[in-house]
């Protein structure tokens, strides 16, 4: 399930108040992850909803910037992690440059067993 300013489950979440869901997070978070975001691709938005500073917003950019961090270093126990296991997979058909249909799958990447690598969690389309 995703989380939704037009549902009243937006708030049963913890730490996740109405204001915060109407502020554009929606699209940026689900509630299918394990629970850690990835330190490496999540957006000052997200980082500013748990709770960082702006300084520590602006630390964790410039590091980005001299490349990939390979652990969440100090803010490890901020929710961060540097690997992801929980993708939105968004696709869009077009026919002569119109769109036709719009995919949007979450899948999970498979750490344990044999099988397939990724496996879906929720699957949507639109026309």
């Amino acid at each position: 399930m995703r989380i939704s300013s037009r549902s009243p489950n937006c708030s049963r979440f913890g730490g996740v108040t109405p204001r915060l869901c109407t502020r554009g997070l929606v699209d940026l978070v689900t509630v299918k992850t394990p629970g850690r975001i990835n330190i490496n691709t999540a957006s000052p938005a997200v980082l500013r909803a748990l709770g960082l500073a702006d300084a520590e917003i602006s630390e964790i950019l410039q590091g980005r910037r001299d490349g990939p961090y390979t652990d969440a270093g100090r803010f490890a126990g901020r929710d961060l992690a540097a690997t992801t296991q929980t993708f939105r997979v968004q696709a869009e058909g077009l026919i002569g440059e119109e769109p036709r249909a719009r995919l949007t799958a979450v899948v999970r990447k498979r750490t344990e067993g044999t099988g397939d690598v990724f496996v879906v969690l929720e699957w949507s389309e639109t026309r």
